[in-house]
C-alpha cells in the first residue's frame, strides 16, 4: 500500500458475531476512530486538523500527554474530545492510552495522527480505506521515506531526518 505516513491498528476483539454476520448478509462497516497524540502542539494543532480528512473518520479524539502550553484548551476550541494525562506518560503510554479509549469507543480501527501536523500526512487514510472496509488488514504501516526527501518536503527537521536516516542504516547493519 503506498500510504505514507500513517500508522493504522485493527483493534482485535473478543466479539460474538452479530445475527447479521451468522446470516451472510453484508458486513457491518468497521468503526474507524482517529487518535491525535499530543504534546505540546497547541500553535501547530490547528493545522494539524485542518489536514485530516473530513468524513472518513466515524470519532476523533485528542490524547494529551501532560502538556503545558494549553494544547487542552485549542483542542477543545476546535471541538474536539480531549483526554488528559498528567504527569507526562511519554509516547508509548500516551498511544496505549490512546488505543484503549478508542477501543472503549467501540473502534475496530484507530487511525494515529501526529498533533504537530508536519511530519505524517492524514490525507493518507484515503488509501488505507480500501483494506479497514475490505476486514483483511490487521495493522497497516506507512512509511515516510518511501520517497527519500519527502519527510524534508513535509516539515521533518533536518537533524531528525538525518539521525533517523543514519540509525535506520546501522539498524539494517547489525539486524
Amino acid at each position: 500500500i503506498n500510504a505514507p505516513y500513517l500508522i493504522f491498528y485493527k483493534l482485535i476483539m473478543n466479539r460474538k458475531e452479530s445475527t447479521l454476520q451468522k446470516t451472510k448478509q453484508a458486513p457491518k462497516k468497521p468503526k474507524i476512530i482517529g487518535v491525535i497524540l499530543a504534546y505540546n502542539v497547541a500553535r501547530m494543532l490547528p493545522r494539524a486538523y485542518e489536514r485530516i480528512p473530513k468524513g472518513l473518520l466515524d470519532d476523533l479524539i485528542v490524547m494529551d500527554d501532560g502538556s503545558k502550553d494549553g494544547t487542552a484548551e485549542v483542542a477543545k476550541k476546535l471541538g474536539l474530545k480531549v483526554f488528559r494525562h498528567v504527569p507526562n506518560k511519554g509516547y508509548g503510554g500516551n498511544l496505549k492510552e490512546g488505543l484503549q479509549h478508542a477501543l472503549d469507543m467501540g473502534a475496530d480501527y484507530v487511525v494515529e495522527i501526529h498533533g504537530d501536523g508536519a511530519q505524517f500526512n492524514p490525507e493518507s487514510i484515503r488509501f488505507a480505506l480500501p483494506y479497514m472496509q475490505e476486514g483483511k488488514s490487521q495493522l497497516i504501516l506507512g512509511s515516510r521515506f518511501q520517497e527519500p526527501r519527502k519527510a524534508l518536503e513535509n516539515g521533518m527537521p533536518l537533524i531528525r531526518f538525518i539521525a533517523n536516516r543514519f540509525l535506520s542504516f546501522f539498524d539494517r547493519i547489525v539486524l
